[in-house]
């Protein structure tokens, strides 16, 4: 899923057995891993034809993160996600 300017993109990823969503807003790179095994229940429902809500009830916070630029001496730079 992925909003039309992909400012929002949401997947799940089978091999790491999680849910991610990537946010990009003010030019600035956020991360949301959420693992199957902390998802307690989930709903979906369609709100308007070609739009649905999903709900997820977690039993902890799911691990954020922000992208991040490491500039090692005589290297290009390189970037990291840093939890946050």
């Amino acid at each position: 899923m992925a909003s039309p300017q992909h400012d929002l993109v949401a997947y799940t990823c089978d091999a790491k057995r999680c849910l991610t969503w990537f946010i990009r807003s003010a030019g600035r790179s956020f991360k949301m891993e959420i693992p199957y095994d902390v998802v307690v229940d989930s709903r979906f429902a369609n709100v308007s034809p070609g739009i649905g809500s999903a709900t997820f009830n977690l039993e902890r916070p799911p691990t954020f993160f922000m992208e991040s630029l490491a500039r090692p001496q005589g290297e290009e730079p390189a970037r990291f996600w840093q939890v946050c």
